[in-house]
């Protein structure tokens, strides 16, 4: 992708009502947090927009966001399927709204850059789960209060390391 006049900064989310948004800065810095949530009449969660576009919004220097491109999965109901797509769309309306460049990265891309296998593949490995929460404190080790055991934390900041390195 070449040299950037001002430092880059790759964003990685992780989206759903419980997923994260992560930011790798160009001196190596990074942050995760839990994507902000409002309650719903009725019971429920969705993304609390204004909280988000400002998690978005309070950088400055160029950005570019991948955000991992999610589907419904088998024995998802409708609404559950629908309502994590709705979210996927929303941060690339947030984003599109800064002018921030994105690009939908599917599961199996930023994890198999990480090495993380599937059951699949190797039956007696951890979950995905667990390896992107081992693979992230290995990497970030300076977030592991952050990252804690919250796979949604480590998967965006995973996805924000797939994007660094797709800028190199």
């Amino acid at each position: 992708m070449g040299s950037q006049l001002t430092p880059m900064i790759v964003v990685g989310i992780d989206p759903g009502v419980s997923g994260a948004i992560a930011h790798i800065y160009a001196n190596g810095d990074a942050c995760v947090e839990s994507v902000p949530t409002i309650s719903l009449d009725g019971g429920g969660r969705d993304l609390d927009f204004s909280a988000c576009l400002g998690m978005l919004h309070y950088n400055e220097g160029d950005m570019f966001a991948y955000i991992e491109n999610v589907w419904g999965q088998r024995g998802w109901g409708i609404q559950a399927s629908c309502k994590l797509v709705g979210t996927r769309y929303a941060w690339q309306a947030l984003c599109g709204s800064l002018d921030i460049p994105t690009e939908l990265v599917l599961p199996r891309a930023w994890q198999g850059e990480l090495d993380i296998v599937t059951a699949k593949k190797h039956p007696r490995s951890l979950s995905t789960k667990e390896q992107s929460i081992e693979i992230a404190h290995g990497l970030f080790p300076f977030l592991a209060a952050d990252i804690g055991k919250d796979h949604n934390r480590a998967d965006a900041l995973l996805i924000a390391e797939y994007g660094r390195r797709q800028h190199k």
